[in-house]
């Protein structure tokens, strides 16, 4: 869910925050490029994502003020993900 914290439901593991571009369709941290400046690849976790929702919501609204004529920029959103982590 776009503005969820991260809280998952039983049998979900949480993974990290995505920043999915404005059509809600690719995820800008792995798919739009780089964005120096704004946030470093070092600072995602094993799943690509960002730990900290903090962070996320940070490289969200640079990513919206730097970009803002970019079509995959300008409307980007954080959205908490997680896994079926059931065995």
């Amino acid at each position: 869910m776009r503005t969820a914290p991260g809280v998952v439901a039983d049998q979900f593991e949480f993974c990290g925050y995505d920043i999915l571009d404005s059509y809600e369709s690719l995820s800008v941290l792995t798919n739009c490029g780089g964005f120096p400046g704004v946030f470093d690849s070092s600072e995602v976790n094993r799943y690509a994502l960002v730990d900290d929702r903090v962070r996320a919501d940070d490289i969200a609204e640079r990513l919206r003020d730097s970009n803002p004529d970019c079509p995959h920029c300008r409307h980007c959103s954080v959205w908490s993900v997680a896994r079926y982590a059931h065995v």
